[in-house]
């Protein structure tokens, strides 16, 4: 994947989980729960690269993180799932969540997965989130209602990166 001069994709560094944090937090749609937990996970992969984990990678202009992707292997077989994914807002609709989810789709490939899936809420604040899936090849599957609260689903997408196989009947 050719980047902009200056930009670069890279696995996560332990000086770089702070940066994640503060994505997170200033983007306004991470709780404390969830920042915590990712932060958590984060560190306790770095801190046992050979345990099942999370991968987290963080996107930099000129050497300064502006936005992060964490994703792990699903249960199923060969299959991947977003777990998170953050850009500071003054780095926001300039395409850096797109080349984001392009890289790590290329990280799968080469690792032979098969399917990635990503969800969200369906309230207002996740609108641009869906649209950036969407617009990135990824479609609704499922819908859980009032997985948030009452009124506000999860929403699950999926994105198939190699053909199924044939199954024999």
């Amino acid at each position: 994947m050719i980047l902009k001069a200056g930009h670069d994709i890279h696995r996560v560094r332990k000086r770089e989980i702070d940066c994640i944090r503060k994505i997170m937090s200033d983007g306004g749609v991470y709780c404390e729960g969830d920042r915590k937990g990712l932060v958590r996970m984060i560190r306790d992969f770095q801190d046992n690269p050979g345990s099942a984990g999370i991968y987290t990678f963080t996107y930099s202009i000129d050497q300064k993180v502006v936005g992060f992707i964490s994703l792990a292997n699903d249960v199923g077989e060969r299959t991947y799932e977003i777990l998170a994914l953050g850009v500071r807002p003054r780095c926001q609709g300039k395409g850096i969540a797109k080349r984001m989810i392009r890289y790590v789709e290329s990280v799968v490939r080469k690792n032979r997965g098969r399917i990635m899936y990503i969800s969200t809420s369906t309230s207002k604040e996740f609108l641009p989130a869906r649209s950036l899936y969407r617009k990135s090849g990824y479609k609704k599957t499922a819908t859980i209602r009032d997985y948030f609260e009452d009124g506000d689903h999860k929403v699950i997408y999926m994105k198939r990166l190699r053909k199924p196989r044939a199954v024999l009947a």
